[in-house]
């Protein structure tokens, strides 16, 4: 009996220890095969980018495919950036959040300008992981931009384009004609950004940095400052993250975002 009792105990400390934090925050617990996959991403991507904590890299961390929708919104780096839904995205089981196109979105609560603390005007990354892949017009997966656009990434667009703006004065695109898998940005310094599909970079172009705007970003839409929504998506979504570009390697990301969706279903990759 003490031997199951001692192998019990040690399963449960084996945990990482930020996940155990992230566990702690939630009403509704996962199962322990559900914590487990949690705990071996905080190791993983701790592990692939030298990191003793995500928060060293990361701002914000969402995985929208969950066991729950309330946890869900939960920002998986610190208890902050939590998610607010407004007009009710769908949600699906183990799938993520799905915009309507007109009137759905996700705040989340978060201001890269005044809470950015990886996020930065020269070393700045973002992305967002799609299971829908069609193309839409002007839907805009991830989104700020007031008069600059430090946030703003549309993944397939209907002319088989994709945009991305990383602090920047204007989006910049490139050719795509997939909708599926994880879609990234980044800025590693004042004059270029990168574009980022699967881990694997597929576009770098021109770009002088500009101060970053302050407001709240949107996921499945763009917001244009004061509380205005614009360019809503009708995508369905399952992962985000915000962070720096310096110190989080694109490909083993990916390899972690698609190890864990695909354990759950979700992966369309």
């Amino acid at each position: 009996m003490t031997f199951f009792r001692n192998q019990i105990l040690f399963a449960k400390k084996s945990y990482d220890s930020d996940a155990v934090t992230f566990f702690n925050r939630m009403t509704v617990q996962p199962n322990s095969t559900r914590k487990r996959l949690i705990s071996d991403f905080f190791k993983g991507v701790k592990s692939d980018n030298g990191l003793g904590t995500l928060s060293q890299a990361f701002d914000c961390i969402w995985f929208y495919a969950g066991h729950n929708q309330v946890e869900t919104r939960l920002n998986w780096v610190k208890n902050a950036h939590n998610l607010t839904e407004v007009n009710t995205p769908t949600w699906t089981l183990d799938r993520g959040f799905k915009g309507n196109g007109s009137t759905m979105y996700l705040n989340t609560n978060y201001n890269p300008s005044t809470q950015g603390i990886n996020f930065t005007q020269n070393d700045a990354s973002f992305g967002i992981y799609s299971r829908t892949n069609e193309g839409f017009v002007g839907d805009t997966e991830m989104g700020l931009a007031i008069l600059v656009y430090p946030i703003f990434l549309q993944i397939r667009r209907n002319t088989d384009l994709m945009s991305v703006g990383v602090n920047s004065p204007a989006p910049l695109t490139v050719t795509n004609t997939t909708g599926l898998g994880l879609f990234c940005g980044t800025r590693e310094n004042s004059t270029t950004i990168k574009f980022w599909r699967n881990g694997i970079e597929i576009s770098s172009q021109a770009s002088t940095s500009q101060t970053i705007d302050s407001d709240n970003v949107f996921t499945l839409a763009r917001s244009t400052g004061a509380g205005a929504v614009d360019s809503y998506s009708e995508r369905e979504i399952s992962f985000g993250y915000i962070g720096s570009a310096v110190r989080i390697n694109q490909l083993l990301l990916f390899n972690r975002v698609e190890e864990y969706l695909d354990a759950i279903g979700a992966g369309v990759v």
